[in-house]
């Protein structure tokens, strides 16, 4: 579209004064030492402990702020390189955060999970090179379809992407989609401690929490996530935080205490009168049952 002329200059003053801003921070991100095996990168997908994509605003008023306004812990990018992978974010202070690094190809997954040592940010109009090592990273062929989803009875067997089911075995009922505040209970079959279809039960993928030795519950974009109020809510949130991490003990009969970081109710409960999965203030009130998780994995190597 071209610009028309004024046929006479704008009345008062002809000078406009104009003040411009870089509000966007960039990354450009190599791997070395990845060798997919012949097969071909899809994708590759950054989940950090501190939330550097999704939805941000300026507050610009005596000052500029940055807003969350929705951000996120993950960013997915689509593409078949393994070098020079341009992104935007926004510009947050990275020290002393985690970031889990995965590429994804029609093979299966390679995971490593990087430290970020102090002064390390992304900045406003600049770009953080940077190339992860991907030697030590563990693969993961993809699971079938068809692979079951079989009982946990020790927490040491949940691996960073496992796909998990959360359930109640007493009932049968396994956590499906959000409903507002909680989560709905749907129906599965339980055979000889596995499962062999998830129906429409909601498929988490694991991967890691705020600190060492806690997890967060993927779903989708979501993160599973304990209420601030002392009401017995199961939310979402876009960013992994102290309220979407969560510890994980399992008893050799595969009964799961899952208990959040923080919140005001932090153990994942079954509420077996209402049908439903929320958070409680204990794991001992009897009435509040608390779920197992069955996992799904495809093998390591």
């Amino acid at each position: 579209m071209a610009s028309l002329p004024f046929p006479e200059a704008p009345e008062g003053s002809s000078v406009v004064d104009l003040h411009f801003n870089h509000l966007t921070a960039y990354g450009r991100l190599s791997f070395s030492h990845l060798n997919p095996d012949g097969g071909t990168v899809q994708s590759v997908v950054l989940t950090a402990t501190a939330p550097f994509v999704g939805d941000w605003y300026w507050k610009c008023t005596s000052g500029h702020e940055l807003i969350d306004y929705g951000a996120s812990s993950t960013l997915t990018v689509h593409t078949h390189l393994t070098e020079g992978i341009w992104f935007a974010c926004a510009p947050v202070d990275m020290s002393g955060q985690k970031m889990e690094v995965t590429v994804h190809t029609d093979k299966g997954s390679y995971c490593r999970i990087i430290d970020f040592p102090a002064n390390r940010k992304f900045e406003l109009g600049r770009a953080a090179v940077f190339t992860v090592d991907m030697a030590e990273a563990e693969f993961t062929a993809s699971p079938s379809a068809g692979t079951p989803f079989t009982l946990v009875t020790d927490a040491s067997e949940l691996r960073i992407r496992d796909e998990v089911l959360i359930v109640y075995k007493g009932g049968s009922k396994a956590m499906g989609a959000s409903a507002s505040d909680y989560r709905e209970a749907v129906n599965v079959t339980i055979s000889e401690n596995a499962i062999a279809s998830a129906g429409t039960a909601t498929v988490f993928t694991l991967g890691p929490g705020i600190s060492d030795g806690t997890w967060a519950f993927r779903d989708g974009s979501d993160y599973l996530t304990s209420p601030v109020s002392n009401n017995n809510y199961l939310l979402n949130s876009t960013a992994v935080t102290a309220n979407s991490s969560w510890t994980v003990r399992v008893t050799s009969g595969g009964i799961a205490t899952i208990t959040a970081v923080a919140g005001g109710r932090t153990v994942l409960s079954y509420y077996p009168s209402s049908s439903r999965f929320v958070c409680y203030y204990t794991s001992s009130d009897a009435s509040m049952p608390m779920p197992s998780i069955y996992r799904r994995s495809g093998v390591l190597r």
